[in-house]
């Protein structure tokens, strides 16, 4: 029995440290020491698992029986592979060997050469300092490296234990460094929405308002809207700097309409940055600026708290605006931004030509599409009438009779909410041209679904149809009256075998504008890529 009496508790105080230090180093070893050994060695073939196991039950069973802790000791390990060492039963002889040494003592090291034992400790002495501060130059930055010297000299002067104890408050302070010193601008991107194009196809008329130059006989009011694409993390110390750079943006911007804060490259906001951007409504307002807010995802911001709306305030002005105020939204993806502010301009510009303009003419188409935000209006002459006004907004010159006899080819129908036009995998036999109502295109891709929403004026199936392939989704009716013209493989024909090639060019040049459009989705835009608008 252990006779407490002879026991020195102020002795024992005085280890905790030791024992905490010790406890800290054996929860660290694992995860660092093993993957520098293997990087040093060659071997990545390691399971990190099966390596925590073993050490947790060799110091399981060691303690149980009054042995000591158990580690792998780096140094050791890396001179033994150098040397040539590998293999089991070479391994289970150094194991013994070891172990031989525990149980006699250390009264064996008398009979060895203290050259050699020396010799020993200086190589690796000064191959762990070369590995450590020589080698090390180029994988770290001057934060990183200046702690790496702070700890070998803590080490090498006041012992382990107190390194480690400055390892992790230089860990803090680095890290902190860093993240201030990377994302002190929070801004990555400023982009004019002129160079951007979101994922909706619309009409001739509407395309040369959003963005065709002045010049050109355009109004280009995409000009006047702005994207500030955010990254890193928004924090207290970097948001009060992001208010300072959106408030200079207000001020110098003399034509500007509307500003877009894209967060999908924010990784975290906390809550005192969090309030920030209710001042940059308040701001935005301020200078008769509309906002909109980019969340990056359909779950919410990147917070722990208000993933939807981030204040309270922010949540009143999106869900219950009062009369007069002026545009604010917030989209779950910068495409849907995008085409948000651009159905917000062109309802806008409709209203100011209907009380400036009356009924004028040249701009009714534009203003029934504006006021539909989709496609162009229907016209008084009838529902064929209306589709051919809907098909020719499809092409950009060509002559109106030609559109007509190409649209004589299509086969209308009538479709159901519900009802399925196509389903992904089957075959192509057909390409549609949405008049009325709108589909649900889903992809099922093996436990997720992918969708989007096909609109009125929107070709579909095309590629597929024309291709000789597969439908890659299933077409689905989601609003009624829903009325569709197909074109099938027999009236292809019939047009192939008319004789008339500007037909069968029309068809391709179609295909290949929806293509160039699909494929210069924004997404392209957002990360680092050699991806540009075609």
């Amino acid at each position: 029995m252990i006779d407490l009496r002879t026991v020195s508790f102020t002795v024992v105080l005085q280890c905790v440290p030791s024992m905490l230090a010790l406890t800290a180093f054996s929860l660290m070893h694992v995860p660092i020491n093993v993957p520098s050994l293997s990087a040093s060695t060659g071997k990545e073939d390691i399971n990190m698992d099966d390596e925590l196991m073993m050490h947790g039950y060799s110091n399981l069973i060691s303690g149980a029986l009054g042995g000591l802790q158990n580690y792998m000791c780096y140094s050791n390990s890396l001179l033994y592979f150098k040397s040539n060492g590998g293999g089991k039963i070479p391994g289970l002889i150094l194991a013994a060997v070891t172990f031989y040494f525990f149980i006699v003592g250390p009264d064996s090291v008398s009979y060895l050469p203290r050259c050699m034992a020396g010799c020993l400790l200086i190589h690796l002495g000064i191959e762990l300092a070369k590995e450590a501060l020589w080698d090390s130059l180029e994988y770290f930055d001057s934060y990183e490296y200046l702690s790496v010297l702070v700890i070998t000299l803590t080490m090498t002067v006041y012992g382990m234990t107190n390194g480690l104890e400055v390892g992790a408050f230089l860990s803090v302070c680095v890290l902190t460094l860093q993240m201030s010193r990377s994302f002190a601008k929070p801004i990555r991107k400023r982009i004019q929405a002129t160079t951007l194009r979101s994922s909706r196809f619309r009409p001739r008329a509407q395309r040369d308002f959003l963005s065709k130059p002045a010049e050109e006989g355009g109004d280009n009011v995409l000009s006047s809207v702005t994207v500030l694409q955010l990254h890193g993390t928004y924090f207290f110390a970097n948001a009060s700097i992001f208010l300072q750079e959106f408030d200079t943006i207000l001020k110098t911007s003399s034509m500007l309409d509307c500003l877009i804060l894209d967060f999908t490259l924010v990784g975290y906001i906390d809550s005192s940055a969090q309030s920030t951007l209710a001042s940059c409504l308040r701001m935005a307002r301020g200078y008769e600026v509309a906002l909109v807010l980019v969340r990056g995802s359909k779950e919410g911001f990147a917070c722990r708290t208000n993933k939807r709306f981030l204040t309270p305030s922010i949540r009143q002005a999106a869900e219950e605006p009062k009369e007069g105020d002026l545009f604010f939204a917030i989209s779950d993806s910068l495409d849907d931004a995008l085409v948000a502010v651009e159905d917000w301009l062109l309802q806008r510009e409709s209203l100011t030509r209907k009380h400036t303009a009356g009924d004028d003419e040249a701009f009714n188409a534009l203003v029934q599409s504006g006021a539909s935000s989709l496609a162009l209006g229907l016209l008084a002459d009838g529902e064929t009438k209306s589709a051919g006004e809907r098909f020719s907004a499809l092409f950009p010159s060509e002559d109106r009779k030609a559109i007509d006899r190409l649209l004589s080819y299509f086969t209308r129908q009538e479709l159901a909410v519900g009802q399925v036009l196509w389903s992904g995998g089957n075959l192509s036999h057909s390409m549609a041209f949405v008049a009325e109502g709108k589909f649900f295109s889903s992809i099922d891709e093996g436990g997720s679904l992918t969708t989007t929403t096909v609109h009125e004026g929107n070709l579909v199936g095309d590629y597929a149809f024309l291709a000789d392939e597969r439908h890659s989704s299933t077409l689905t009716v989601t609003q009624a009256p829903c009325v569709v013209f197909t074109l099938d493989r027999g009236a292809l024909a019939r047009v192939l075998a008319s004789g008339d090639a500007g037909l069968a060019f029309m068809l391709s040049r179609l295909t290949i504008r929806y293509l160039g459009h699909r494929t210069s989705h924004v997404s392209n835009r957002i990360w680092e890529s050699q991806c540009v608008p075609i």
